[in-house]
């Protein structure tokens, strides 16, 4: 169906001459209250290579040119330049995003590498003050009666464990936290290891109550108990998934060969 163009001063008249409030207001609503919206696409950045014709962006960063430009009207010319306007926009900030997320990994994979470049004294550092707050768990539980056993975990639970340990020492969320601690308390050797400590202990606590185990130190020893002690302690995989917890905490030691792959991936 064809549309007439009408004032709306005249549909006016002749809708209220008939009655017709409702729909005159109606009316009006569809023909709106001004002019219609102007485009506001920024036309300025499109490249026009003389006969050749208006660049149009790819997602990749190149560009092609229109077919037949040389041969369209004008009126079609200013179509397909606004056309081109809005695809070559929606290329650059798809293109732009790209190239962020991009960055993003290289300052992920400075992050990592800052983490495997602490020294062997900072590893040793931190497994002596575990090994001492494990000591003096170890004399606090000396002559009095443990009020329960340490859970007891199958193969697969403890691998199921050391997983779930290993998904969040892995974060990139804990690795910038680490390297941030590193760098803020480097001058200040006591607030380091306490920060360090704290960070390290939110994970054992967050995953090992799911396990059965307190998210103390004493759950800490006890899953470290567990481990050493249980049937399955030198199980091949047991072994690996400690091997990677070191090297994500420590950054000592080869990285296992599943670590490298998933860091290819990234």
């Amino acid at each position: 169906q064809g549309f007439i163009s009408v004032q709306p001063r005249e549909l006016q008249r002749e809708l209220t001459m008939h009655g017709s409030r409702v729909q005159y207001v109606q009316a009006q609503q569809l023909l709106g209250r001004g002019p219609p919206p102007q485009d506001k696409t920024d036309m300025s950045k499109v490249v026009i290579d003389g006969d050749m014709g208006p660049r149009l962006y790819k997602n990749n960063g190149k560009f092609e040119y229109v077919k037949n430009w040389k041969s369209m009207s004008s009126s079609l010319k200013e179509v397909t330049l606004l056309q081109i306007a809005k695809k070559n926009q929606i290329a650059k900030d798809l293109f732009e995003q790209k190239a962020k997320e991009r960055v993003e990994k290289v300052e992920d994979k400075k992050v990592e590498a800052s983490l495997v470049e602490l020294s062997m004294e900072w590893a040793d550092e931190y497994k002596a003050d575990l090994n001492s707050v494990l000591n003096r768990m170890r004399k606090q539980m000396e002559g009095r009666m443990l009020t329960r056993e340490a859970p007891k975990l199958t193969l697969e639970q403890a691998l199921d464990l050391q997983s779930a340990l290993i998904d969040n020492f892995a974060s990139q969320v804990f690795k910038r936290r680490l390297a941030s601690i590193v760098k803020e308390y480097a001058a200040n050797e006591s607030r380091l290891r306490s920060e360090r400590h704290e960070l390290v202990s939110g994970v054992y606590a967050k995953v090992l109550p799911v396990y059965g185990f307190e998210s103390t130190y004493q759950g800490v020893y006890d899953m470290q108990q567990v481990f050493s002690k249980s049937a399955w302690a030198g199980d091949n995989g047991v072994k690996k998934n400690k091997a990677r917890i070191d090297y994500l905490l420590f950054g000592v030691g080869e990285a296992p060969a599943e670590a490298e792959e998933e860091e290819e991936e990234e």
